[in-house]
């Protein structure tokens, strides 16, 4: 029985028939389900129409992400994670995952079948999301009626369409996030719902070893349900050692088969802080012999007591024999770059902490902080109210994984606010389990008071509302760094009426311009080549004499910019571009149907150290 069923039966209220034919049936599931579709297709469609018509990905990182499947099938090899068209001849260097590449590849394949490939790579940026976002639905739903039953797998489901993770899903949104999400759920999923132990903990495992190889945002997740399956070990719930085990036993197992699968030779000794290497894989083997030990001792250990002292000793070894390996790391994966180079991914709206966020757009920091907040505080507050001590300790632990990735994702967004997607992963199941108790314990007779109360609790759980209140207390709209008009493919598609060419444009403009047209680039939003970052902000965002010394080392053919868009201060040299002012050593192109500045640069007038680059081919 659930828990919002136990609490019912505990009050002594009865559900009427009219909640029972609306809440408790399977067609009001398919009905919950097939509206929370309905709610993503009405919310994105504007989205779909210009994902087919123009491929129009709004994030750098899914353009770049389509770009490496381009590369894969035309004949680049596996573990080559080079983007040779950023910076060339070298290219960069990428810290992402074949492992989603592969499928992106195929089912590019399969669609050129039976359409045209441009049509085809239109299609898979709108199917690719939809189908993980269905995904996301069936096992929010799935989990929330094994935990909270059928009612609260209802509500969930439509949580998760009403919710802001909705965007990570959007059309277009073909980078690794979404595919995250589901990971983060499935590993608390598996541990949370009652079954068999070894099974559940090994998919969870195995799931956990697959996230880490495609990126390494649920680390904290990782280590948070780690943590609480310890402690469950600890206090002694049946089934907590079997499970701890053979979680530990999978995660040590698949991620270093994984890692070999996707890493070329060459770089298996080389120690690297943002992607699957040495260090994770000394932290995921420590993880897989401590949990075998803790199960194995754990047999002859009779109290708690005797195993928080085992727990504590073995914890403080593993932590003494994995810190020379992971203390670069400890700092976060940028820890090792220049300081020039962290000023300018601290200006990344992702990889802001929320607080900034928050003074810059109130309403995008409140809609993704604000529910995750309200939810964690109702799971945390009825625990420690011990609401949930007749449902038994699985029930309670089920909470409080919930509760472990809730707070974990509002902690982490106060670093950067792209953490938060460790709270979403898994807030429609809570927000689904709230408002099931919520309906299910109110009786037929409510004053309007009551009835007020309730409603404007389960408000709080939406996104909308709080970005209503944003745009209540925001004095200003700000501007993005980036005019997303100038972004749009119709845009940079219109730079293919120039030959093919070197050019310099601002940061977030490199990924775009690669996707849509046949230039190569000197920028791109990607921290393990300083070069790219820096070349894409300083040399606008400062004096003319910066972007002199870009231009001589790096000799590109054309400058581009947006049309009357402030590029730092009022005088600096992009910002005077912008505005339509030529410098004596460039000379305007101009370009039917686009709202893109295109200056060339005029070689000979640059300085004595120029010299011409060759055609691009």
């Amino acid at each position: 029985m659930s828990i919002a069923a136990r609490e019912l039966d505990l009050k002594g209220e009865a559900t009427s028939p009219v909640k029972r034919r609306l809440f408790s049936t399977r067609s009001s599931y398919v009905l919950a389900f097939c509206t929370a579709v309905i709610l993503y297709i009405v919310a994105q469609r504007t989205a779909m129409k210009d994902v087919i018509l123009y491929l129009g990905v709004k994030d750098t990182d899914d353009a770049m992400r389509l770009l490496n499947v381009r590369a894969l099938l035309a004949g680049q090899a596996w573990y080559d994670m080079t983007q040779y068209r950023i910076l060339p001849p070298e290219g960069i260097s990428l810290h992402w995952s074949r492992y989603l590449d592969a499928p992106l590849a195929g089912l590019l394949l399969g669609l050129t079948t039976v359409m045209s490939p441009a049509l085809a790579e239109r299609t898979l940026a709108v199917l690719w999301p939809f189908g993980l976002f269905v995904i996301y639905l069936v096992l929010i739903g799935a989990t929330a009626r094994r935990l909270f039953g059928l009612p609260a797998a209802c509500y969930a489901i439509l949580a998760a369409g009403l919710a802001s993770s909705i965007n990570w899903f959007g059309a277009g949104r073909v980078d690794h996030h979404n595919v995250q999400i589901l990971a983060m759920l499935a590993i608390v999923s598996s541990l949370a719902i009652d079954g068999r132990p070894y099974i559940l903990g090994g998919i969870a495992g195995t799931v956990a070893a697959l996230s880490l190889a495609v990126g390494l945002e649920a680390v904290p997740l990782i280590i948070g349900i780690g943590l609480a399956l310890t402690l469950k070990y600890i206090v002694g719930v049946p089934k907590a050692r079997e499970q701890l085990a053979a979680f530990g036993l999978s995660l040590g197992i698949v991620t270093p088969i994984l890692f070999v699968g996707q890493t070329s030779p060459s770089l298996w000794l080389v120690p690297t802080c943002d992607s699957l290497s040495v260090p994770w894989l000394a932290l995921s083997t420590a993880a897989a012999v401590t949990c075998m030990l803790l199960s194995a001792v754990g047999r002859v250990l009779r109290t708690w007591l005797h195993r928080a002292v085992l727990v504590s000793l073995t914890s403080l070894v593993v932590c003494l024999l994995l810190y020379p390996s992971l203390q670069d790391c400890i700092a976060g994966p940028y820890a090792s770059l220049p300081e020039s180079q962290k000023e300018v991914i601290g200006n990344i709206t992702e990889a802001l902490p929320f607080y900034h966020v928050l003074a810059t757009a109130p309403s995008v920091a409140l809609a993704i902080i604000a529910p995750l907040a309200v939810a964690a505080l109702i799971i945390t507050m009825r625990l420690s109210r011990r609401d949930l001590r007749a449902g038994g300790p699985n029930d309670s632990w089920a909470l409080t994984k919930l509760s472990v990735a809730l707070w974990l994702g509002i902690m982490l967004a106060q670093v950067q606010i792209r953490a938060s997607i460790i709270g979403w992963a898994v807030f429609p199941v809570a927000a689904g389990y709230i408002v099931s108790v919520l309906v299910q314990r109110s009786g037929i007779h409510l004053s309007f008071s009551e009835v007020a109360k309730k409603l404007g609790l389960g408000t709080l759980l939406l996104s909308q509302t709080w970005i209503l209140i944003g745009l209540l207390v925001s004095s200003s709209s700000k501007v993005g760094a980036i005019d997303a008009g100038c972004l749009h493919p119709s845009q940079i598609s219109a730079l293919n009426a120039l030959p093919p060419a070197r050019v310099l444009a601002p940061l977030d403009f490199g990924p775009h311009i690669l996707l849509h047209t046949h230039h190569v680039v000197f920028s791109a939003p990607y921290h393990r080549s300083a070069p790219a970052v820096i070349n894409g902000v300083a040399p606008f965002a400062r004096d003319e004499t910066v972007m002199l010394d870009v231009v001589r080392q790096y000799r590109p053919d054309y400058i581009i910019v947006c049309h009357d868009l402030n590029y730092g201060a009022e005088d600096s040299v992009g910002t005077r571009l912008a505005r339509g002012e030529s410098r004596f050593w460039t000379e305007r192109v101009e370009i039917a149907q686009t709202s893109l500045v295109v200056w060339r640069v005029i070689p000979e007038r640059v300085g004595r150290f120029f010299k011409a680059a060759s055609p691009v081919e």
